[in-house]
């Protein structure tokens, strides 16, 4: 028996070293839980995807992603409708972040036709990762009450963080990534991960280069060859942990809709070109100069059988089925053309761009567990010339432009209609005047063109970095370039341009900055105050009025107050304006502005005497304040009439 308790207590040892060791870290603020959720910054009725989740999976990466800043309530209203977004880099909106990305252009359209409506579209996708990480978002996901889940996901397999053939993977075994998420919480595993991280050091970057994308990180020089064994795992893993988020969705009831992949097949050559086995390189050398020297002729006709000799030498190069391809387009022949442009992607040896077998994945899996299919590539090809994708819907391989965020996010819309999630809609938008209404700034314009030309001027789509030659030129592009730096936060840089706007009475783009501020925080009073101000200097008094109550609702404040007493006051509601007035003068009595349009307000009520009290106490304070005399000649004039023509110019002027 003494025998037994001796190797019980052995046993016991690691045991209560690990526990001891985790309790100690945890009592020391060692690490972090990097919950998907976490509560709005001052506002914690509200919560966000974290902005460090993450921090769970990429360890070894010199820049870690975080999903898009899509706040919701954390306790959900029973008349909300509440979707979420799962997914990798064009989920997320990459290259634009904010009003441009594909769920805020839904949030968008589903306002548009359903005004009285309480939608939520929270975006939980992160660039750069594979299938495996939607995985791990699941549970927190289902936690929150969903009524339906938005899936795009499918082209980082390879390479996205867990990819097959990514520098950030577990060598294959899958278990180990089930294990790893199930033990990420402990301190411990993130002391074991930390550790590894700095001895290791960051993933090698090719060539060296100083400031590498994720995408030179992740990828490095792992090329996928045609008909390797990496791509048969790609698909399969792939098919694995999407039946896994399907599946848990169908459990839980909540919908789910799956978008088909699509990508550049038309404008972005194979990224990487190899020959099979045994083709004889001298062959294909020459056969691939005979192209070019035809090709300068200009006579395409005359071209095509040259060209076909070429990839007759071997017909698993991606290049030479690319330049068909184009070949064929040029020609008019666009369904072989069509044919060839997905033959050269499939041979790409290094597959960025999803293959055919992920929307084939998609289709099956969606099947089985319930899921909507949502034909986003097909909405694409609609309008592409030929049906075959390219620079006019997407910025370079994967990532859509506006137009094409906006026909991904049209296309789910109408999904989501056809199953009656929706319900009827209220008013019916013409596509064009929802598209014009995009809340794409002229700053979030600038940012996403500086992003997408950092990814051209890198690897994969030059062998060396080169340097961008991006001049400055006028007072965005200066905005521009300060949040790309990290040396100003895009709401002030939004700020900023608001105001820049508003200085030269563009009111139209003050209004669409102000709008795309109040879409980012709808937990915070002052774009509200923002977008009511530009609305009332518009003369937009019953839309500037609904701005300056929901800032008033939301964080209470004097300029609330005063600015939804002078807009009553304005709509000739001056009765109605006295509470919100009043109030306002309660919490700053001495405040000339709210004076002022308390006396304006008085005035309108013929009470002239109160009128003629208020302005006294402003000229006391701010003599030089605008339209304190003219206010005191108005409650001195002889008659109501005269008294409201004598401050309608000046409430005019100083409004909001």
């Amino acid at each position: 028996m003494k025998k037994r308790w001796m190797v019980m207590a052995m046993a016991a040892i690691p045991v209560v070293f690990f526990v001891l060791l985790e309790i100690g870290l945890r009592v020391a603020g060692f690490g972090n839980a990097y919950p998907l959720f976490v509560p709005a910054p001052r506002a914690e009725d509200f919560l966000l995807p974290n902005p460090d989740v993450a921090e769970r999976w990429f360890a070894r990466t010199r820049s870690v992603p975080g999903p898009p800043h899509d706040a919701f309530r954390a306790e959900k209203r029973d008349e909300t409708l509440r979707i979420f977004v799962q997914g990798e880099s064009t989920a997320a909106g990459f290259p634009y972040r904010h009003g441009a990305t594909f769920s805020r252009i839904l949030l968008q359209r589903i306002g548009q036709a359903f005004p009285s409506r309480d939608v939520e579209v929270v975006n939980t996708a992160v660039d750069a990762v594979s299938s495996a990480v939607l995985v791990d978002q699941v549970a927190e996901i289902v936690a929150q009450k969903p009524d339906a889940v938005l899936v795009y996901a499918g082209h980082n397999e390879f390479y996205g963080i867990f990819g097959v053939a990514s520098s950030v993977s577990f060598g294959g075994l899958d278990v180990l990534r089930r294990v790893y998420f199930a033990l990420d919480g402990l301190r411990t595993v993130q002391l074991v991960r930390a550790a590894w991280a700095r001895l290791a050091g960051p993933v090698d970057a090719r060539n060296g280069s100083q400031d590498p994308t994720l995408m030179e990180e992740l990828a490095r020089d792992r090329l996928v060859p045609p008909g390797s064994r990496v791509r048969t795992q790609a698909a399969d893993r792939f098919r694995e942990h999407l039946s896994a988020v399907l599946c848990a969705y169908q459990e839980a009831g909540i919908p789910v809709f799956v978008g088909t992949l699509f990508s550049n097949e038309r404008d972005v050559a194979p990224l990487a070109s190899v020959l099979a086995e045994g083709t004889d390189s001298t062959a294909w050398a020459a056969a691939r100069a005979e192209v070019a020297a035809v090709a300068q002729s200009g006579d395409l006709a005359a071209a095509l059988p040259v060209v076909n000799r070429w990839v007759a030498v071997d017909t698993s190069s991606a290049i030479a089925r690319f330049e068909r391809a184009t070949l064929l387009h040029r020609l008019g022949r666009a369904d072989e053309a069509r044919a060839e442009y997905r033959a050269a992607i499939e041979l790409d040896a290094l597959p960025f761009r999803a293959p055919a077998s992920m929307n084939a994945a998609i289709r099956d899996v969606a099947a089985r567990c319930g899921a909507h299919v949502v034909e986003t590539e097909s909405a694409l090809r609609s309008i592409a010339p030929g049906g075959t994708l390219g620079s006019e819907l997407l910025l370079e391989h994967v990532h859509p432009n506006v137009d094409g965020q906006f026909i991904m996010a049209d296309a789910f819309f109408r999904a989501l209609a056809e199953t009656g999630l929706l319900g009827t809609p209220e008013r019916r938008i013409p596509l064009i005047a929802a598209r014009r209404e995009v809340l794409l700034t002229e700053l979030d314009s600038t940012t996403a063109s500086l992003h997408v030309r950092r990814i051209l001027n890198s690897w994969p789509f030059r062998p060396t970095t080169v340097e961008d030659t991006f001049r400055v030129a006028g007072a965005v592009d200066a905005l521009a370039v300060e949040v790309m730096a990290g040396r100003l936060g895009w709401d002030v840089a939004m700020g900023r341009l608001g105001q820049l706007y508003e200085e030269r009475g563009d009111l139209s783009r003050a209004l669409q900055v102000a709008l795309a501020l109040v879409q980012e925080y709808p937990y915070r009073g002052a774009p509200m105050l923002m977008a009511g101000h530009v609305l009332s200097r518009q003369g937009r008094l019953p839309e500037a009025l609904r701005f300056f109550l929901a800032a008033g609702a939301r964080e209470p404040s004097v300029d609330a107050l005063r600015l939804t007493g002078q807009t009553l006051t304005r709509m000739n509601r001056a009765q109605e304006a006295l509470q919100p007035l009043e109030e306002a003068r309660t919490l700053a009595p001495d405040d000339p502005d709210v004076l002022y349009d308390l006396g304006v307000a008085y005035i309108r009520l013929g009470r002239r005497s109160d009128a003629m009290r208020a302005a006294q106490q402003i000229l006391q304070a701010r003599p030089a304040h605008p339209g304190a005399l003219r206010l005191y000649e108005a409650a001195s004039a002889d008659s109501t009439a005269q008294g409201l023509g004598a401050v309608s110019e000046a409430t005019t002027r100083t409004a909001s």
